[in-house]
């Protein structure tokens, strides 16, 4: 996975160069800020977790330079945090989930005449590669194996553009498909269902950061 994520980097920018020549065509930048994030269904409620987000994106015009198809290679990282999670009727017990993802967002971005606000919807496909769960500061060692490599994700975007080369962008993103089966806490040797019944999770998450454009 790690090599996978290194070759989309390095390509990005030889792509982002060899489409220079195309004036008003193609436009490419970087990407940099933090995902607020928690994780539904896991009896925890806030967007307490901070997570990084950076990469890369491109874009070209579909129509009249009002309509584009944007695209971006990313390192994104979810989860959830809080300072008190019930866990075996405890409600003293501090919880934090990182999962690290590379995710690939397509979206339509429709844009005003001076291209400064900017709207977008689209889809996101996310590979995770790094997961860590801990309850009370003990780590769970197998966590990675009980989530889905995949997280398929769609996605609400604004941006305003201040200058012509620096932006600022909101998103809003939520997965389509559970990434894991939820049946309970498993805590010191013992077991307890929340919900009783098990539930499945989903990834729910906002994006700010910074966009530069070349």
């Amino acid at each position: 996975m790690k090599k996978i994520i290194l070759i989309m980097l390095c390509t990005f920018p030889l792509f982002t160069f060899a489409q220079s020549e195309k004036k008003n065509f193609f436009e490419g930048g970087l990407l940099l800020g933090l995902n607020p994030s928690q994780v539904d269904g896991d009896a925890l409620y806030g967007f307490h977790k901070l997570g990084l987000n950076a990469g890369a994106y491109g874009a070209f015009p579909l129509y009249q330079h009002a309509l584009y198809f944007n695209f971006e290679l990313l390192y994104s990282e979810k989860g959830s945090k809080s300072a008190y999670a019930e866990i075996n009727g405890d409600p003293n017990q501090s919880y934090t989930l990182q999962l690290r993802y590379a995710d690939i967002p397509m979206y339509l971005q429709y844009r005003d005449k001076d291209g400064k606000t900017r709207w977008g919807l689209g889809l996101s496909y996310g590979r995770l590669f790094s997961a860590n769960e801990t309850i009370d500061f003990l780590a769970d060692p197998d966590v990675l194996n009980e989530y889905k490599k995949r997280d398929v994700c769609w996605l609400a975007d604004f941006q305003f553009f201040a200058t012509k080369h620096i932006g600022f962008n909101i998103r809003y993103s939520y997965s389509l498909l559970y990434i894991r089966n939820f049946v309970g806490w498993q805590y010191n040797g013992s077991f307890s269902l929340n919900p009783p019944y098990g539930t499945n999770q989903y990834n729910n998450f906002l994006t700010t950061r910074i966009v530069y454009t070349f």
